[in-house]
């Protein structure tokens, strides 16, 4: 290109196609090819213009030439760089967007779901519109603060004690012994244990453990191999025994978790409820083994 247009530039100047080309290399292929072309561009420009023809001896004018051409093409490389990033970040953010998009599409419909069968099951086990609004209401709020751990970290596993100590908040941190591993629960599993350890609180708020002074609830996990085991153990608490008919608890049990990724189950021994939740546990986040009484001052409950 630069011999072809020498009848109507001559020699006056030697870079003129060059910058285009250094450009093309730096967008096409990068920063190390845009320095490729400028080195190579700086030889054939020195060696048939700069230079008297078939010699590199630079006068110090073609120094100079040679010089600013190396500082415009540099300025260019590193703006062509810096475009190619900017680009690279844009689509990587586009394609990151769309998986978010898909993800909370999903989310939101397991969501609704979750939310229509709590107002069905809600509504067949309330007496009174005022029942059905004060049990409903629990539920969502059970399910609300379960929503709120996830969201502290989206892309991570919910983690298990804060998920824990957010549900059994409005029952008396300080009736409950806690204590397990420092694990996580899945986003798609976190929703249905926190409806299972409300459940389970509300019960015995009524009927069991909590519903007595004395009564406490031992609430704690393992991990065992690619699982967490979470068992409720009521005690101290009113002789209890199986109930007559089955409730939003009892179905709640039987259909939290689909059967490849967890299950539930409920004994009603006379010294008090015992339920055992199994489900997967997350590979990314296992920590050192940490049992402990949790007072209320050690929540901040004063």
């Amino acid at each position: 290109m630069r011999f072809a247009l020498s009848p109507l530039v001559g020699d006056g100047v030697p870079f003129i196609t060059f910058f285009l080309m250094v450009l093309i290399a730096s967008v096409v292929a990068g920063a190390a090819a845009g320095f490729f072309a400028l080195a190579l561009s700086s030889l054939v420009a020195s060696y048939f213009w700069l230079a008297p023809f078939g010699s590199l001896m630079l006068t110090p004018d073609s120094i100079a030439a040679l010089v600013a051409f190396w500082v415009a093409t540099t300025l260019m490389i590193a703006v062509a760089a810096t475009l190619q990033a900017l680009v690279a970040y844009l689509m990587e953010s586009e394609a990151r967007a769309h998986v978010i998009a898909h993800e909370m599409k999903h989310r939101v419909g397991n969501m609704l779901a979750i939310i229509q069968a709590i107002a069905r099951q809600t509504e067949r086990g309330a007496s009174s519109l005022g029942e059905f609004s004060q049990v409903f209401q629990a539920r969502l709020s059970a399910l609300a603060s379960a929503q709120d751990v996830i969201q502290e970290n989206p892309n991570l596993p919910a983690d298990l004690r804060q998920l824990v100590m957010r549900i059994i908040e409005p029952f008396g941190h300080h009736r409950f012994t806690v204590g397990g591993p420092d694990t996580g629960a899945d986003p798609a599993i976190a929703s249905s244990l926190a409806l299972l350890i409300h459940e389970l609180g509300t019960n015995a708020m009524k009927y069991g453990a909590l519903s007595s002074e004395a009564g406490t609830v031992s609430l704690r996990w393992m991990i065992d191999g690619d699982r967490i085991v979470l068992t409720w153990v009521e005690v101290g608490g009113p002789p209890v025994s199986a109930p007559d008919r089955s409730g939003f608890g009892s179905k709640l049990l039987q259909s939290a978790f689909p059967p490849d990724v967890g299950e539930a189950r409920i004994e009603y021994p006379s010294s008090g409820v015992r339920c055992t939740i199994g489900f997967a546990a997350p590979t990314s986040y296992v920590g050192p083994l940490a049992a402990t009484k949790v007072e209320p001052q050690a929540v901040g409950l004063g």
